[in-house]
């Protein structure tokens, strides 16, 4: 699960990284290349993490990744962040967590 959250992480910063290289389009820049660069990476988490695990656990953490964006376009590119967007957020922490809830 830690190399799912990572990817997570990873292709939030990719996503961040590529609107922040839109504005500048069609020139090819450090924001854009990084971006792909990253993708590249996360793709690559989630295929080490698909080897050690259930994928229907390990891909609602992949989920997380639209909270690390909201948080990172309010914190970085000034994007708002409205009440029911933190409530979407908190929303799906909980559904990540009742479906990597382990039965016993």
């Amino acid at each position: 699960m830690v190399l799912m959250l990572c990817a997570a992480a990873t292709v939030a910063v990719a996503q961040l990284l590529l609107k922040s290289a839109s504005a500048q389009l069609p020139a090819v820049t450090l924001g854009l290349l990084g971006g792909l660069a990253l993708y590249g990476v996360g793709g690559a988490f989630m295929i080490l993490s698909f080897r050690g695990a259930e994928v229907s656990r390990l891909y609602p953490c992949l989920a997380t990744s639209n909270i690390w964006v909201a948080l990172g376009a309010y914190t970085f590119l000034g994007e708002a962040l409205p009440p029911l967007r933190i409530g979407g957020i908190v929303l799906t922490i909980a559904g990540v967590a009742l479906l990597g809830w382990r039965n016993q």
